[in-house]
């Protein structure tokens, strides 16, 4: 599943190459406004500024790095569809009584929102005594089946021994190249390391684990090794990927094995490897 969701992906970049779509930039765009944050500054413009004639899919630091030109321009178009839409339906549903407001949402919240699978609940109008109140909440849910980000991934040291250890990918630079150096290594999506159970009849249920290994004690419950800017190995790198780049080969490969195989079964109705390897060899 990882070599195909790399080499489809390829293909797909070769694809936009050769029909000229690589020099579509947001100049493009037609009837879309700026985005504006909470306070009145634009933070993404379409049609000005230094991002305007900026070719969406310019692949020369490649499209899935945070600061590459497809992502600022893909959070951009998610955050614009999610105002204009939201604020069409607080428009619709004023009816003469209080007029609700499309909220502030703070660019903490937003990245939030556009990263992860979320839930959004507004609250306005609320008598409180001598005060209205008018309030937002963000419920995100970061470990489910839907959504692989570049933090979903772990490794495991030795997938044969349940007595090793988990880490996250920031784990402590100097030592998780030689923890996850043996043959046993592997990659994993973070929920299967998360306990299922299993229905046995007349609702009987038993409970296991897809893996067995624990959690480093520094990166899972501590995360003293998992801070925004990774660890003090990689004070100086701006996103994961150059972070993962700076490790071991052995690291990068687990790690890109991993990620491309699970963000490929995402486009699957199962997450069955056994049956997705049948499916690739006797497909013509």
């Amino acid at each position: 599943m990882a070599v195909k969701y790399y080499k489809e992906a390829a293909e797909f970049k070769k694809a936009l190459q050769d029909a000229g779509i690589t020099q579509l930039t947001p100049n493009n765009a037609e009837n879309v406004e700026d985005v504006i944050d909470e306070n009145g500054e634009v933070i993404y413009s379409f049609m000005n500024g230094p991002n305007a004639d900026k070719a969406i899919f310019d692949f020369g630091d490649g499209i899935e790095e945070p600061q590459s030109n497809f992502n600022e321009h893909r959070l951009a178009v998610i955050r614009y569809v999610i105002e204009s839409n939201l604020a069409t339906a607080l428009a619709n549903y004023n009816n003469g009584g209080y007029q609700f407001t499309m909220p502030k949402l703070s660019e903490e919240d937003w990245a939030t929102i556009m990263n992860n699978v979320s839930l959004i609940s507004f609250l306005q109008g609320l008598s409180i005594g001598g005060k209205v109140y008018n309030g937002y909440s963000v419920i995100n849910n970061n470990k489910n089946e839907e959504v692989v980000t570049e933090n979903s991934i772990y490794l495991i040291e030795d997938v044969n021994n349940p007595n090793s250890s988990f880490h996250r990918i920031t784990h402590d630079k100097s030592e998780l190249e030689g923890l996850v150096s043996g043959s046993g290594a592997i990659g994993v999506f973070n929920i299967d390391l998360e306990r299922r159970s299993l229905e046995n009849g007349a609702d009987n249920y038993h409970y296991y684990y897809p893996y067995r290994q624990l959690g480093c004690y520094s990166c899972y419950v501590t995360q003293t090794t998992s801070s925004s800017a990774y660890n003090a190995n990689a004070s100086n790198i701006t996103n994961i990927y150059d972070y993962i780049d700076s490790l071991g080969g052995n690291v990068a490969k687990l790690y890109y094995t991993a990620l491309g195989r699970e963000r490929y079964s995402m486009y699957k109705v199962f997450r069955d490897p056994t049956q997705h390897m049948q499916q690739f060899t006797t497909s013509p």
